[in-house]
């Protein structure tokens, strides 16, 4: 369950929970440049970032800031005509805590504290009211031997608009909420059927 609210203009903060960890969440998103119609800007750029903090039982920690996450993107979009845009983000990820493991030989390997990701996206409109999304997110970070590195993700949608609201129906082998934890640890794999079916109902309201 989330809120999110723009209190000034190209500006929208957010605040959710999730049960999967018992994450709360913070989220913020900020349009640094707007691409503009004669090109003098050719492209838009938006700052996403996300801070978890998860609530389970303190034996699960050494300190209080072993809970805490990030989740930092630069997302660059541009349309390229009324019916298509594409977009490219990278991310950086950062972890406080993560996991070690023991291994077979007596030593012990430790997942990356800091890692990174990128993220490609598309959208075509198809009529005045639909439009088709794709997408692909994948970890650019190696683990050591012994942890599992994220695996990628696919989207694939399709949006329906109206005048006050817009529909999206999609598939996605991600399962999670936040951002980093997707990157850091997905482990459904697209290809072998672990998908989930996703859905979205935007309000949209003009105060």
């Amino acid at each position: 369950i989330g809120l999110n609210y723009s209190p000034v203009k190209n500006l929208n903060v957010g605040f959710g929970y999730t049960k999967l960890k018992y994450i709360f969440d913070f989220n913020a998103k900020y349009m640094i440049l707007t691409q503009t119609k004669d090109n003098s800007m050719p492209f838009s750029l938006t700052y996403y970032g996300n801070m978890g903090i998860e609530v389970q039982d303190e034996s699960n920690y050494a300190w209080g800031v072993d809970r805490m996450s990030y989740f930092n993107q630069l997302i660059l979009m541009r349309r390229f005509s009324k019916k298509f845009s594409l977009q490219v983000a990278p991310s950086y990820i950062h972890y406080n805590a993560v996991k070690v493991v023991a291994l077979s030989d007596g030593t012990s390997a430790y997942q990356s504290n800091d890692s990174w990701g990128l993220s490609i996206g598309a959208r075509y409109k198809v009529s005045s009211i639909i439009s088709i999304m794709a997408g692909y997110d994948t970890p650019l970070t190696n683990q050591p031997d012994g942890i599992n590195k994220g695996l990628p993700s696919i989207n694939l949608g399709i949006e329906i608009a109206t005048s006050n609201h817009a529909f999206q129906i999609f598939f996605t082998n991600y399962n999670r909420i936040q951002p980093q934890e997707d990157f850091q640890y997905n482990q459904n794999d697209f290809n072998e059927g672990q998908w989930l079916i996703g859905f979205n109902i935007t309000r949209l309201r003009a105060l």
